[in-house]
């Protein structure tokens, strides 16, 4: 998704919420649209539609606020897919991750799993299809899919290909947001050795970890 795009929908997402038209309980924004939850008793499909269509599009209230350094441990076992990446690809494992690395990406919105990042920005040289069959993803894994790469928040079946690992905590549904990133906000991901990503895991099970140290602006 392009920048303008992405602006384009905030914004019209911002108006729907700030006319907060009688029967719409909440929206959510994705790529290309916009997910409206609506009271069937108070609106109906025709009235929205009608109201959609008159709608000004407002200045985005989600605006660039952050950028993350998110470390990613890259080797061994956290990696489990880098090497047949590397064959598929064409290049070097070094290659995959300092490519990976370099870019800086764009949260576009939040999905799949409670707390997951779909990334803009993905550099085209690692864009590859999914896998054919989908597998049990750690939770943390760092991954390539299509034209996107994101992080696994949790557990879960995934289908993108894992080059790396992620120690973070993203979704904690007692934290307000509960979501660590949001819409708007940018992540570069920095190479870590495996000591580091141990330190790192430590720090965040003992609640000890500050996740300031990773924030370079905002």
């Amino acid at each position: 998704m392009s920048d303008s795009t992405f602006t384009e929908i905030q914004g019209f997402l911002t108006s729907i919420e700030q006319d907060s038209i009688n029967g719409v309980l909440t929206s959510y924004a994705a790529y290309h649209e916009i997910a409206v939850i609506f009271d069937p008793e108070k609106t109906n499909h025709g009235i929205l539609i009608e109201y959609f269509k008159s709608v000004q599009i407002s200045s985005p209230k989600i605006v660039y606020s952050k950028l993350w350094v998110v470390p990613v441990c890259y080797e061994a076992n956290y990696a489990p897919d880098l090497p047949n990446l590397s064959d598929q690809l064409g290049m070097s494992t070094d290659e995959i991750i300092h490519k990976h690395s370099q870019q800086e990406y764009k949260v576009h919105f939040l999905g799949f799993l409670p707390g997951f990042m779909y990334l803009g920005g993905l550099d085209e040289a690692l864009h590859i299809p999914r896998k054919n069959k989908p597998q049990l993803t750690p939770q943390g894994s760092v991954a390539i899919g299509g034209a996107q790469t994101g992080i696994y928040p949790q557990e879960s079946p995934g289908g993108w290909h894992v080059i790396g690992n992620c120690p973070l905590k993203f979704f904690d549904p007692l934290e307000d947001p509960p979501c660590l990133f949001q819409p708007g906000d940018h992540v570069k991901f920095n190479p870590v050795s495996y000591q580091e990503y141990k330190v790192m895991a430590l720090e965040i099970k003992l609640d000890v970890f500050d996740y300031g140290q990773i924030v370079r602006n905002g």
